[in-house]
């Protein structure tokens, strides 16, 4: 009896399956290539790992919904058929047991639905494999594993309600299968993005502002609207950018017939930015290994990444990933200064705006 049933869903599926193979094997190469072009776009490479860790962009996130429309086709197909053609009150009548027919039905829409999910993965993994240190694999598989779950409860819950005759059950079942994807997935709709950088200028004596353009695309102007080049819009906030001066040698600086030199600007900049966010720790101890070169007042985006492990520290660039004698440089001198792990917290903004060249602070267990 099984094995007849297991033979009707073949063939009622196998020509959805191919198509969704096919659609499946296209979007993984359009993957691959995509990801390939912003790698040979962006330089350098790492800055791509940066945005995976630090600003959480995932570029395979869209294929989340696309496994998320494959279950919802996949319940459609299967049983919208048997429920046009009546056929679930045919089954119920059959000598299996009704419970135990629906258990072989959704296990094989979901055997299916885990093909399409394993298949997936284990094209992004190998895919990421190439571009990302092997240690942030483990994050794409937690992601997928969520996603696996989800599409999991979104089969279900269509099924469910196809073949459902009670509306009113119906309804219900929809409702609390949208409920458990929330909790799983818990969306957040809040989106930050500062368009607007707006300041006094001392020197113009008037308002300048910088706009946020995205993808690293500025502008800078005046309020009365005139252009200004990015270095003139330092210029005019001595304030601000008070260590180009100071490595340019135009410091101290005199406005209002009253002179400013490095140390009282520095004591005078009392400005702190707090949000409860920032005490949330990453999984992924990824950082930016900046090198801060006091004679330069903006610090080149680095090539090198610190991996901050449970027992050491390790150090990746694009072009060799894993840096061997990199690390174990870094971890001697670690050694040296009686660093002890795990490290407990890490503290620091990952930006090369190091304008007190104070980079990272760490915490670890003493022994």
């Amino acid at each position: 009896m099984i094995n007849a049933i297991l033979k009707k869903e073949w063939i009622k599926l196998r020509g959805f399956v191919l198509l969704i193979s096919l659609v499946l094997t296209g979007v993984l190469g359009y993957f691959w290539y995509d990801l390939e072009y912003q790698f040979t776009t962006i330089e350098p490479e790492s800055m791509m790992w940066y945005r995976f860790v630090h600003l959480e962009y995932k570029p395979y996130e869209s294929l989340f919904y696309l496994l998320g429309f494959f279950a919802l086709f996949l319940a459609t197909v299967q049983f919208v058929s048997e429920r046009v053609r009546n056929r679930v009150r045919i089954l119920s009548h059959l000598p299996l047991g009704f419970q135990k027919l629906l258990i072989v039905h959704f296990g094989v829409g979901l055997f299916f639905l885990f093909i399409f999910w394993l298949v997936t993965f284990l094209a992004v993994g190998s895919i990421f494999s190439f571009y990302y240190p092997i240690r942030l694999i483990g994050e794409v598989f937690n992601d997928f594993l969520g996603y696996l779950l989800v599409i999991s409860f979104v089969y279900l819950g269509i099924a469910s309600l196809i073949i459902q005759k009670s509306k009113l059950i119906g309804r219900v079942t929809f409702i609390l299968m949208l409920g458990v994807i929330w909790l799983i997935v818990k969306p957040d709709f809040t989106k930050e993005f500062t368009h607007y950088y707006s300041f006094y200028s001392p020197i113009l004596k008037e308002f300048v502002y910088q706009k946020n353009n995205g993808n690293h695309n500025f502008e800078y102007k005046t309020k009365q609207g005139k252009n200004l080049t990015s270095e003139q819009y330092k210029a005019s906030l001595p304030f601000v950018y008070w260590k180009d001066l100071d490595i340019q040698g135009k410091l101290p600086i005199t406005i209002q017939n009253q002179s400013f030199d490095k140390t009282n600007i520095k004591k005078s900049r009392m400005s702190l930015e707090y949000r409860p966010k920032y005490l949330k720790n990453s999984r992924l101890k990824l950082f930016p290994f900046f090198n801060p070169i006091s004679t330069d007042g903006v610090i080149r985006f680095p090539e090198t990444a610190l991996y901050i492990h449970d027992k050491r520290f390790e150090l990746y660039d694009f072009d060799t990933k894993f840096l061997k004698e990199e690390t174990k440089t870094v971890n001697q001198l670690l050694k040296a200064h009686n660093v002890n792990f795990p490290i407990k917290n890490i503290y620091g903004k990952a930006t090369n705006m190091k304008a007190f060249d104070l980079g990272y602070f760490f915490i670890d267990i003493f022994l």
